[in-house]
């Protein structure tokens, strides 16, 4: 376990910050919630296991709201973004 993990609402506010509304929050809805848990929530927890096991988290260019991967820390510093999606050849963020 990994001790310097933010906690969840932490994350959630910093996911909510920097996805797009349509791709986050925008998504709790009946088609999109598993079981009565909002997507939003599954989202946030899907990252949560990613940075335990990776040590950070990524944000693709199709889900941030600026249209760049965004690649942040354990304390939630963005710490890349490229424009991977159109082009950079940045393997980093794979």
């Amino acid at each position: 376990m990994n001790d310097n993990m933010p906690s969840f609402e932490r994350l959630y506010e910093f996911l909510k910050a920097n996805y797009r509304h349509e791709r986050f929050e925008g998504r709790n809805n009946h088609i999109w919630n598993v079981d009565g848990v909002e997507y939003s929530t599954i989202v946030t927890n899907s990252h949560m296991e990613y940075m335990q096991e990776f040590g950070i988290g990524v944000i693709s260019c199709f889900e941030s709201k600026t249209g760049e991967v965004i690649k942040f820390d354990l304390d939630l510093n963005i710490i890349h973004g490229c424009n991977g999606c159109n082009g950079c050849n940045c393997n980093e963020v794979e």
